[in-house]
């Protein structure tokens, strides 16, 4: 019996088309930077360290691995601090969005991927195009521990939170129409 052979190569090119596009591709998160971010009693910023994490699981950060890399960071150069802000940067733009995304302007596009995290918790990260995965980070921000009185140690906590979180909200807000009735 004659064995008739299929023409394959259109596979081989499909498979070769593919390669070309597959940094624009959603894919899971196998690591994520963090920044510590050290501010002082002058509330300036004194000092930023950046590392990158791997993560045990694609797309998460447990809550104990959180704990251990605050009880690493508090201290910095024989000082204490503790942790004012936790933020989360997630690039989630599914490929079909990116042409959108680059032509809205800025200042009219809601800051949707700087999240705050409100409490230390498992964090998980949705799926990022593979080009873009190196964007995604996490924003510990510190502020040195004062020997004054806790109660104006917290007072100025307060206030710097309120601040931050000012500022995220103020880029977060969304036009909204309101119906006369």
């Amino acid at each position: 019996m004659n064995e008739v052979e299929l023409d394959n190569t259109w596979i081989k090119e499909f498979e070769n088309t593919d390669k070309i596009y597959q940094d624009f591709y959603t894919d899971d998160n196998y690591y994520v930077n963090i920044h510590f971010i050290y501010i002082n009693k002058n509330k300036e910023i004194e000092k930023i360290k950046e590392e990158t994490f791997l993560m045990n699981k694609p797309n998460i950060i447990s809550r104990d691995e959180i704990i251990g890399l605050l009880k690493k960071n508090t201290l910095n150069e024989n000082r204490n601090y503790s942790l004012l802000s936790l933020l989360k940067f997630n690039l989630n733009l599914e490929p079909e969005d990116i042409p959108f995304f680059l032509q809205v302007d800025s200042k009219e596009e809601d800051n949707q991927f700087l999240i705050p995290i409100q409490q230390i918790d498992t964090i998980t990260f949705q799926k990022t195009i593979a080009m873009f995965q190196d964007l995604n980070s996490l924003y510990f921000i510190f502020l040195e521990r004062s020997s004054e009185d806790s109660t104006t140690m917290l007072n100025l906590k307060k206030n710097l939170s309120k601040k931050i979180f000012s500022y995220l909200k103020k880029s977060n807000k969304r036009k909204t129409k309101r119906r006369k009735c």
